[in-house]
């Protein structure tokens, strides 16, 4: 049985679908089968920041029986141990009721893959809830300032027994932790209440690779892409020390 991941944040901006898109990339690297899932079916975008070509089906239209699993699911540039499916590209994904069976059939998804990785829609509504409810981990993303911190709190509270929260705090300046110009990240921790998983810092290539449809964990002169590719070890249960800058 593989292991389900949602990957969220209270506050959109934060990074969240950075960090799906590169711990996707990096497991399925690491000969680990990964379906990654862009849950968000307003402002989807991991198509574009991965060079994906949009699928014609998504996950709305497997729970409504019109396609399978299978056929809504396709490969990246020809990827063997990567998945990319959408929640919906019809209109019929704002309905509430269409989402009755996601817990279930994520459920069963997780069956066919190491990892199933879903990028959650910012915030605590109806998809959130449906996703980490068949969660086995939460990866919780926040960017090191007060109103994201305060929102990643909120969202480990809303978090089920059965989801295991865990913490990767983006876009770190260690500059301004040292002036204090942003919380360090022990206080982070501390406020939102979620074991440390990764730490990414700030990175001037991350947006030009996206723009391009690149992979961050694919350049190796990315330092948030060498980070995220540690997160995903860490996942795997692979003892990588953390930056001790703060």
């Amino acid at each position: 049985m593989g292991k389900l991941i949602a990957v969220v944040s209270g506050k959109g901006g934060v990074g969240k679908t950075t960090v799906s898109g590169g711990l996707a990339c990096a497991l399925s690297g690491m000969d680990r089968s990964v379906l990654l899932l862009d849950g968000d079916f307003e402002l989807g975008n991991i198509d574009l920041t991965l060079g994906i070509s949009p699928p014609v089906q998504g996950l709305i239209d497997v729970l409504s029986g019109w396609t399978d699993a299978c056929s809504a699911a396709v490969r990246p540039w020809g990827n063997r141990s990567l998945w990319f499916m959408e929640l919906s590209v019809s209109p019929l994904a704002e309905e509430p009721a269409q989402l009755a069976g996601l817990p279930g059939l994520l459920t069963s998804m997780a069956a066919d893959y190491d990892y199933v990785i879903v990028d959650c829609p910012a915030g605590v509504g109806p998809y959130f809830k449906g996703v980490v409810s068949a969660a086995d981990m939460a990866v919780i993303v926040t960017t090191p300032d007060r109103t994201a911190v305060r929102d990643a709190e909120r969202v480990a509270t809303l978090l089920p027994g059965t989801c295991t929260p865990r913490l990767v705090v983006n876009r770190v300046r260690p500059m301004h932790i040292l002036y204090g110009a942003s919380p360090d990240i022990d206080a982070i921790i501390d406020r939102v209440g979620a074991q440390l998983l990764g730490v990414l810092p700030e990175d001037d290539r991350v947006t030009p690779l996206q723009n391009a449809g690149i992979p961050v964990v694919s350049d190796r002169r990315s330092q948030a892409g060498r980070a995220l590719a540690d997160t995903a070890k860490r996942i795997l249960g692979r003892r990588v020390p953390l930056p001790e800058f703060w």
